[in-house]
């Protein structure tokens, strides 16, 4: 028999915590299910020292990892959709581990299933196996698959879990194609400029130089704007430098990375766009954790890192804290000014039916739909515009380059 710490709410409202006794997490879950409490949280005691553990571990993780650890999206993706086939097939879960390990080329996920298979026949399950290993396995992904093997639907929980990260794999790839082009004019463009810089302009200047007649101001602009250039590059290029490591490194503090998404969530197309990818993740997540099992408070402690946003994440932090307290699901989050009136109203209706996880999915397709259009838009109208600024820049040179020698030719005939 395990202990277990139970958090819960009573018909009126008012927050209950007691200790109680069970084979299993699951086994728990449902003697409470009949007696009329709100189950908040449930967490084996003697598993708070080892979850804090890796929660404190989760914020040493630097912000340029994956979410969901140093392995790809898409590697972690086709990894538990051939193990949710393979164990859905009948093949014993150390089986299937070892099939799908033997096969791999990925090398450092090759490493960690080796490791895991050895831990498990020594006796540990898949989740205190992969628990070991924070980097490539998030305690998101830890918690899905011990509440899998408490409730026999391991089969049903992976396959959930590849297609959530199949999802977001296509969404980050069709994010960098969105900027592939545009990264790569800009890069043509700075080649361009620098050589402009550093071997035409000079030359001009050079040439204008003998004639010594009066120039247009524009041209006279661009070689004081050149001039500049030149005898300050080691500064500029320095200085650019500094502030690129000092904007990184204060990027990975907290207080920093907050400034920096509330920043984000304010510019105009940007920050609708990076909303929406925040509340789609935050209710893919919740749905599949909520109809795994996993009690809604622990639910929405694991889910604040998945939004990508700290900004986002505080609003789930704040609303968790007011669960506790023993307010509602919904009110609790209206309350937090950064989520839409679309999911408070889901949110609302699932505490409502009893669904929550149900509409959660579906707010979440609807999110992710929302995502894939405004990338297929901004992507259609970027290219353009890019075009326009760089075609502009490319004209205002040409024109002072070459406007001396219109006036000159106009000079001569006149």
């Amino acid at each position: 028999m395990s202990q277990f710490m139970v958090i819960s709410r009573n018909p009126k409202g008012q927050r209950v915590t007691s200790v109680a006794e069970a084979q299993t997490r699951q086994a728990l879950l449902g003697q409470l299910k009949g007696s009329g409490l709100m189950v908040v949280e449930v967490r084996e005691v003697a598993a708070q020292a080892q979850a804090a553990a890796d929660k404190q571990r989760g914020k040493g993780l630097s912000w340029s990892w994956n979410l969901f650890g140093t392995v790809q999206l898409g590697e972690m993706a086709v990894f538990w959709r051939e193990f949710s086939t393979m164990v859905g097939a009948g093949l014993p879960v150390v089986e299937a581990l070892d099939s799908i390990a033997q096969e791999l080329e990925h090398v450092k996920l090759k490493e960690t299933l080796t490791q895991v298979i050895t831990n498990m026949w020594e006796g540990l399950s898949l989740a205190q196996s992969i628990r070991k290993h924070p980097r490539v396995f998030s305690p998101m992904v830890v918690s899905l698959i011990g509440a899998a093997e408490e409730s026999g639907s391991l089969v049903e929980v992976t396959e959930q879990l590849a297609t959530y990260l199949e999802t977001y794999d296509r969404v980050i790839r069709k994010f960098k194609a969105a900027l592939s082009y545009p990264i790569f004019l800009c890069g043509f463009f700075l080649v361009v400029l620098g050589v402009a810089t550093f071997w035409l302009i000079p030359k001009f200047r050079s040439i204008y130089a003998g004639f010594r007649a009066k120039l247009p101001p524009l041209t006279e602009a661009v070689f004081a704007v050149n001039q500049v250039i030149l005898t300050h590059l080691p500064w500029i290029v320095g200085g650019c430098l500094a502030a690129s490591v000092m904007l990184v490194l204060w990027s990975r503090r907290p207080s920093g990375r907050a400034v920096l998404d509330r920043a984000m969530l304010k510019l105009p197309v940007l920050g609708e766009l990076a909303l929406r990818v925040a509340v789609a993740r935050l209710c893919r997540s919740l749905a599949i954790l909520l109809s795994s099992g996993v009690p809604i408070n622990q639910a929405l402690e694991m889910v604040e890192e998945t939004t990508g946003n700290k900004v986002v994440a505080k609003a789930i932090w704040n609303s968790r804290e007011e669960i506790l307290k023993g307010g509602k699901i919904a009110a609790s989050m209206k309350r937090q000014s950064v989520f839409p009136p679309m999911l408070i109203r889901m949110v609302s209706a699932g505490e409502e039916t009893g669904d929550l996880s149900g509409l959660l999915e579906k707010v979440a397709n609807f999110y992710e739909m929302r995502v894939d259009a405004a990338l297929t838009t901004i992507n259609a109208l970027v290219e353009p515009i890019l075009i326009v600024v760089i075609g502009g820049f490319v004209l205002i040179f040409v024109v002072a380059m070459y406007m001396p020698i219109f006036m000159l030719g106009m000079a001569v005939h006149g």
